[in-house]
């Protein structure tokens, strides 16, 4: 399989589990601050490439969002919550294109 990092960062193997277990540590907090970082760095350094489509208006974009799956119940906390219980959806995604510049928000 070839991988490939984030421009000259490390790579880290981790497990499934090791994912578990900070989670059920740490809760998303962690890892909700880890997906804004990353976030950031992509804007950032691809912002020099960002170049408008079109010249008539500032802003145009596009909204889409998704409810998640139900989870499986691989953590303990979760073994005894109930089918369709609202634990066990973890949320939604939702995104903004900026379609003018064509990057994310």
């Amino acid at each position: 399989m070839n991988q490939k990092g984030l421009w000259n960062y490390p790579r880290f193997p981790i497990t499934d589990q090791a994912i578990y277990k900070r989670l059920e540590k740490d809760g998303s907090k962690p890892f909700e601050r880890l997906f804004e970082m990353v976030s950031i760095a992509l804007r950032d350094r691809l912002n020099e490439y960002a170049r408008p489509l079109v010249r008539f208006t500032d802003e145009i974009v596009a909204i889409d969002a998704t409810s998640l799956d139900k989870v499986t119940r691989h953590l303990p906390l979760l073994r005894s919550v109930p089918n369709g219980d609202e634990r066990l959806f973890p949320g939604k995604l939702s995104g903004i294109f900026d379609i003018v510049l064509q990057q994310w928000r």
